[in-house]
C-alpha cells in the first residue's frame, strides 16, 4: 500500500538514479555497464538502484509532497513573499 503512496516519487526518480549509476561507466570505459559486469554483479547494481530509488522517493514524499498536500487540504496557499491567504 505504501508503494502506491510514493509511486509518483518513484516514477520521477527512477530514471535519474539509473543515469547516475550507468552513465559515468559509459563515459569512462565506452562500454555499457551490462558488458562489464557478470549477471550476479548486475543484480547487485539493480538492487542498489532499487534501494536508492525507494529511499529518495520516501524522502521526497516526506519533505515535498506531504507538506504541499497538507497546505492544499487546509486551504492555505502562500505567495512568494510567504503571505498566506485562504482561497475557496
Amino acid at each position: 500500500v505504501h508503494l502506491g503512496v510514493i509511486s509518483y516519487s518513484i516514477y520521477m526518480l527512477h530514471w535519474l538514479v539509473k543515469q547516475v549509476l550507468t552513465e559515468p561507466v559509459l563515459w569512462i570505459s565506452g562500454q555499457q555497464l551490462t558488458e562489464l559486469l557478470s549477471l550476479p554483479q548486475q543484480g547487485l547494481v539493480v538492487g542498489l538502484a532499487l534501494v536508492i530509488v525507494l529511499l529518495l522517493a520516501q524522502a521526497s514524499y516526506q519533505l515535498v509532497e506531504r507538506p504541499w498536500r497538507r497546505r492544499l487540504v487546509a486551504g492555505r496557499f502562500t505567495d512568494g513573499a510567504g503571505l498566506s491567504s485562504n482561497k475557496a
